[in-house]
């Protein structure tokens, strides 16, 4: 890739935009954009990142139980954009400078494996049961897919003053993650379409296949008509404990 268009995108990274702005402003596929943010240095911190509170004192020791919570409330730490879809060199980013750990690129990926950021587990997770290739192979053909679910985490020490933050974890195929985080106590509909518009967005040329569960706040989407007008994206509901036949049921119809 040529030398311009990396400085671009690392520019671009310095004032602050995210992987789904460069992508959009460089008219790059998100693929291209993380490979040069991983490839730099240390991946340039975003300016509007600097109301994180950075640690005093020694570095911390990064515990694998500790990472979720430590990265969503860096995360929610954010005072601007609520919706920005964070990608491996973001977290990357995270732990290295405001954990102050100087942390490898697979070492993070092999703690977020044993965490369960993978297409298999979240998929077992939302679908309830092993998937085989053949149903994998079901999905449209060129489209990005993505399994999507959310977790809750207790952020602070004090527990009389703790806030709850929903994470909300998206892993593709090939293993490449984006996650948002907000300062609440649940998963609402309306966070649950800012991700999936953000995934848009991540992929600009790409269509979008979707995995989520078919239960709780999930099957808001079937009620979000901007959601399903859009041409590039395809959800599916998940129905646990269903034998035979791969237990989806797709929201529209390319």
């Amino acid at each position: 890739m040529k030398e311009g268009v990396q400085h671009a995108v690392l520019t671009l990274r310095q004032r602050g935009l995210s992987t789904p702005e460069i992508c959009q402003q460089l008219s790059l596929d998100s693929d291209s954009v993380i490979e040069i943010l991983l490839q730099g240095p240390v991946v340039p911190k975003p300016v509007t990142v600097t109301s994180l509170k950075r640690p005093v004192g020694r570095p911390q020791k990064l515990k694998e139980r500790d990472l979720l919570a430590s990265i969503t409330e860096a995360i929610v730490g954010r005072r601007k954009e609520p919706d920005y879809l964070w990608t491996f060199p973001d977290l990357l980013q995270v732990v290295r400078r405001t954990l102050q750990i100087d942390i490898s690129q697979d070492t993070l990926r092999r703690y977020l494996t044993s965490l369960g950021f993978t297409f298999d587990h979240q998929l077992k997770q939302v679908v309830g049961s092993l998937v085989s290739p053949d149903e994998i192979a079901a999905f449209p053909k060129g489209a990005m897919l993505y399994v999507v679910s959310h977790q809750l985490h207790q952020l602070g020490e004090d527990v009389s003053s703790r806030q709850t933050a929903t994470l909300i974890i998206g892993v593709t195929a090939f293993n490449r993650i984006a996650v948002m985080a907000r300062p609440q106590s649940r998963l609402s509909p309306g966070m649950l379409a800012a991700y999936l518009r953000g995934l848009l967005a991540l992929h600009p040329d790409r269509n979008i296949a979707v995995i989520l569960s078919g239960q709780g706040v999930y099957r808001s989407v079937m009620s979000d008509r901007a959601l399903l007008q859009e041409q590039r994206l395809k959800l599916y509901l998940a129905k646990k404990g269903r034998a035979g036949a791969f237990p989806m049921s797709s929201l529209k119809n390319n």
